[in-house]
């Protein structure tokens, strides 16, 4: 007798359905995965270039938190963007 055991994806999915729509994990398609991949490698070359010229300190740490913030709000609005004009 198997034990059917739960995927990330199934779980996630359960878990969506009892979430608050503002808390919930949203799929996106692969043309929106790719430029979210985009985003990623961009900001990484940044991270990467700050560690290398700026020494560590409290306006260090602003810059990161500053980048962190940009990124999660670039990666948000892909992911709730409506479908436009054929994008």
């Amino acid at each position: 007798m198997g034990i059917h055991k739960k995927s990330d994806h199934e779980k996630r999915k359960m878990d969506n359905e009892i979430l608050n729509k503002r808390a919930k994990f949203l799929e996106v398609d692969k043309e929106k995965q790719e430029r979210i991949d985009g985003l990623r490698k961009f900001f990484s070359e940044i991270y990467s270039f700050i560690d290398l010229t700026c020494k560590p300190s409290r306006e260090t740490s602003l810059v990161y938190t500053k980048l962190e913030e940009a990124q999660f709000w670039a990666i948000k609005g892909i992911t709730r963007e409506e479908k436009q004009n054929g994008r």
